[in-house]
């Protein structure tokens, strides 16, 4: 899978993705990078369609089109400066900055609360990104992965600070060796039109398969660019259109869109109500937090307040567990931190540690993710 696939879910609910690391689908854990149909001879867009054959769950269903872009609302490009720096060594630490600044701008109303502070955003990214790339390295050494510099700063360029829906179907700039049915440890390394199939989850190496496209019957991360790979009524896999990020204002459906820091009404993208305003259950506020019992956005907590949860607290903080249920700053690295008190809404990711990562060995905080068991 790809490591924007993996991540991405959690944070965006299926945007879909082209070819870039990755994060998780529908619900948590799918596509998650972003928006833009970009002239493939400009930066490597992912829109060939290899030939599909028979029909196994990666392969095309007969009577599907096969399509391989939804191209809706472009909108137009600035491409960012091609000489960014970016290496091997750094890519990740790239990354992580371009997706807080994509998550700043573009999270859905329904997540604001995950993404609007910075530090929480470095946080979650930093617990979410590190385990991954531990993976992408074991690639990388082996020789497997090498990187298109002016794709990856075009990408990493448009992911932080570009249109909302820039990088649906962009690669990412790690470029792979293998070709059609060729041996894989993650996505990139698969060609254009292609993605790494596992017959398992236990396994390693997976197999380069052809993508499909709309309606098709789909593992998951097998759609083309533009699409997620969702469970319908029928209970089964298909591939379809991946949500579209409106904006305030905009008109929205919420069976095909999002709305980039509001909420959909079933026709419109409404700011999310602030401080001191009503709010419903469960709902999110803007710069602010809804309190359950009495239905109303209140400002978030600082050290010391009553919390109900690690969104009520103020940026960099988190909520100590009951009976204490204080907010308190998160903790550096060295200091002991309990590993089971991980984040529901993003596993694997410590509550307490400001780095996102507490060591399961030693019980500490820490910035070094477990080694990878593919070698």
């Amino acid at each position: 899978m790809k490591l924007l696939e993996s991540l991405a879910l959690a944070a965006i609910l299926a945007v879909g993705c082209g070819n870039g690391p990755s994060p998780d689908d529908n619900g948590f854990p799918v596509d998650i990078v972003i928006p833009v149909d970009v002239p493939s001879d400009v930066i490597g867009v992912d829109t060939a369609v290899p030939d599909q054959g028979g029909r196994d769950q990666g392969q095309q269903d007969p009577g599907g089109s096969g399509d391989t872009v939804v191209h809706r609302d472009l909108p137009s490009l600035d491409l960012p400066d091609t000489e960014c720096g970016v290496t091997l060594d750094n890519y990740f630490d790239m990354l992580i900055d371009a997706l807080a600044g994509f998550y700043a701008r573009c999270s859905p109303g329904d997540r604001i609360n995950f993404w609007q502070n910075p530090k929480n955003a470095r946080w979650m990214l930093e617990g979410q990104i590190r385990p991954m790339e531990v993976e992408y390295r074991v690639r990388i050494d082996k020789g497997a992965l090498t990187l298109d510099k002016t794709v990856a700063c075009a990408y990493l360029g448009l992911l932080k600070d570009g249109d909302c829906n820039a990088t649906r179907t962009m690669n990412s700039g790690l470029v792979g060796t293998a070709g059609p049915g060729g041996a894989c440890g993650v996505d990139e390394e698969c060609p254009d039109g292609y993605f790494c199939r596992f017959p398992n989850a236990t396994t390693c190496l997976g197999e380069c398969t052809a993508r499909v496209g709309a309606g098709q019957i789909c593992d998951f991360g097998g759609c083309q660019p533009g699409f997620a790979c969702r469970l319908n009524d029928a209970d089964e896999f298909r591939c379809v259109a991946s949500y579209y990020i409106r904006q305030p204002g905009d008109d929205c459906d919420p069976e095909t869109d999002v709305c980039a820091l509001s909420f959909c009404d079933g026709s419109m993208c409404h700011e999310l109500p602030g401080p001191g305003t009503q709010c419903s259950p469960g709902s999110y506020c803007r710069d602010g937090w809804c309190d359950r019992n009495l239905n109303i956005c209140k400002p978030y907590v600082g050290a010391g307040g009553s919390c109900e949860t690690w969104t009520s607290c103020e940026d960099g903080m988190y909520c100590l567990p009951f009976p204490d249920e204080k907010c308190a700053t998160r903790l550096t690295l060295g200091v002991q931190c309990d590993p089971a008190r991980n984040s529901f809404d993003f596993p694997g990711v410590s509550l307490a540690c400001a780095s996102g990562l507490c060591d399961k060995l030693n019980n500490v905080c820490t910035d070094s993710a477990p080694a990878s068991a593919c070698n």
